[in-house]
């Protein structure tokens, strides 16, 4: 009587079963009100034991009620007065912080399965986050897997419940938060002695630690960091002295800091000197923002995403851009009694239009199909521009431009641009694109590796034009204006010969613009 009586008055009052327990799992759920009598108080015994239990003495009872053999089912119910209870609890265990801002864990696969026992930060899973793959360890009490919420191939959020633990339910009181199980378990706190308490703070001088600059992983700091360890203190036994989460969880039970107490006498410490360094106080002025990608920018994300996947090409060249230098200069005025403003890309859209319309160069204006089987020629020169507009990169292209002049090309250049600058392009402009090509000079730059707007094969940067110096066929020195063109192919349909003479070509028409009057209808 008195041993029953000491084991239920270690359970906290008023607390009540998560739920029933059978003795199939041999589990115990009872009731005791702490009165002076010591009577046993539940209405809820089942399966036929007799109603006299409830008031008879403890004393009286026979051990074998609160047996696990005996086929008694015990439920726990809350009352006004004391009541202890044991048994055993679901508890909720929360995706940790990895750090480094990580907000979602990519699942990779578990190593456990509903039902399975699992120790006290024993690896249970791998998952993946931008930067590393990362071990999932349990959390820091043991107990049954019974129910895994986030199944393996799906997104973990950081906070979120991964898994549902059964434990030992010790009566202690349910815990205030579940936002983080690692920092609420009490239990690792007890490993943590007074020495290595003591240790921390006379090291530290404050309760703030500071683990940079510490060999050690990232969730290897924050886990140190939850639990208030100073990494400095902690021997690693990694590559290089690394500190891995063992040495932390040795250092925590104190295995660290008493195998080194009983195996080494105390030697006085040698102290080094101090250098100083210069300080200086650095005041963030402007916090941290979050931007929602929508609109145009998560379109880009799904594009590039998709183009990035191809296999592509790079091929680059200079051009002499001397004589459409002059030219732009003697039709630049011609173009203002129109309206009109005469720029150097009109020009290259014609060129290009009209290296494309080479027999040989016919593919370069294609489209892929998704399963990479079909290459469509296309008839009409479509062709895209890049824009830097307020909303993003945006790609209106220009049709039909091997039908058009270098003026009316120049006019619906002008119109796009204008209506890009005040967000009125329309999906219209910006599908049909049969090649494409980034000015990207004109921001600033010379060289660049642009990719394929699939299903397009091709695509082209322009660089800015800039002064160097070169020579002629002569021999001679001259003062030359280039530009560099950087082009992009589709490797898995598109060989280098193809652009190489696809580039030669555009070179042409652009250092001897007059040989275009002759294509021109």
């Amino acid at each position: 009587s008195s041993k029953l009586y000491t084991m239920f008055n270690r359970l906290i009052p008023k607390r009540q079963c998560i739920r029933p327990y059978s003795i199939a799992n041999r589990n115990i759920c009872g009731l005791i009100r702490a009165n002076n009598n010591n009577h046993i108080s539940n209405p809820h015994l089942i399966q036929n034991e007799s109603s006299s239990i409830l008031s008879s003495p403890l004393s009286s009872i026979s051990t074998n009620i609160l047996s696990p053999s005996v086929s008694t089912h015990l439920s726990c119910i809350n009352h006004r007065n004391n009541i202890r209870y044991f048994g055993t609890k679901i508890k909720t265990y929360n995706q940790p912080d990895v750090g480094e801002g990580t907000v979602e864990v990519d699942i990779l696969e578990w190593l456990i399965k509903e039902g399975d026992k699992v120790k006290a930060l024993q690896t249970i899973g791998r998952g993946k986050y931008e930067k590393a793959d990362v071990d999932i360890l349990a959390p820091t009490y043991d107990g049954i897997v019974h129910k895994i919420l986030v199944e393996a191939g799906t997104v973990a959020i950081v906070g979120k419940p991964l898994i549902e633990f059964e434990v030992e339910d010790d009566g202690s009181a349910p815990s205030t938060s579940a936002s983080n199980p690692i920092q609420n378990d009490s239990d690792t706190t007890k490993n943590i002695d007074s020495s290595t308490m003591a240790k921390q703070t006379s090291a530290g001088g404050s309760s703030t630690i500071n683990n940079k600059g510490v060999l050690a992983l990232p969730a290897t700091k924050h886990y140190a960091k939850e639990h208030g360890i100073d990494l400095s203190l902690v021997s690693g036994t990694g590559k290089d002295g690394r500190i891995l989460k063992e040495d932390v969880i040795a250092f925590m039970n104190g295995e660290q800091s008493s195998s080194t107490s009983s195996s080494k006498p105390s030697t006085p410490k040698v102290m080094k000197p101090t250098v100083k360094h210069p300080h200086r106080e650095i005041h963030q002025v402007k916090q941290d923002h979050v931007e929602k990608i929508f609109g145009v920018k998560k379109a880009m994300v799904k594009k590039m995403t998709e183009a990035n996947s191809v296999p592509q090409f790079g091929y680059g060249d200079e051009i002499i851009m001397n004589e459409l230098v002059s030219l732009r200069k003697q039709l630049k005025p011609l173009g203002e009694q129109y309206g009109i403003k005469i720029t150097y890309l009109p020009f290259i859209l014609k060129a290009t239009s009209l290296a494309l319309s080479n027999p040989q160069s016919t593919c370069l204006n294609a489209y892929i199909n998704a399963e990479c089987t079909e290459l469509t020629h296309k008839g009409s020169h479509n062709i895209g521009v890049a824009i830097d507009s307020p909303e993003g990169l945006i790609v209106p292209n220009i049709k039909h431009i091997e039908q058009k002049s270098v003026m009316e090309i120049a006019k619906d250049l002008d119109d796009l641009i204008q209506r890009g600058k005040s967000g009125q392009i329309t999906n219209e402009d910006i599908t049909d694109g049969t090649f494409t090509l980034s000015n990207i000079g004109a921001i600033g730059g010379t060289y660049c590796s642009p990719i394929c707007f699939v299903p397009e094969v091709c695509i082209g940067a322009l660089g800015t034009i800039k002064q160097f110096p070169r020579y002629n066929k002569n021999g001679e020195l001259f003062n030359a204006s280039v530009m560099a063109i950087s082009w992009s192919a589709d490797h898995r349909v598109i060989d280098g010969a193809t652009v190489a003479r696809f580039s030669n070509d555009f070179k042409m028409y652009l250092e001897n613009p007059s040989s275009m009057l002759l294509h021109l209808k």
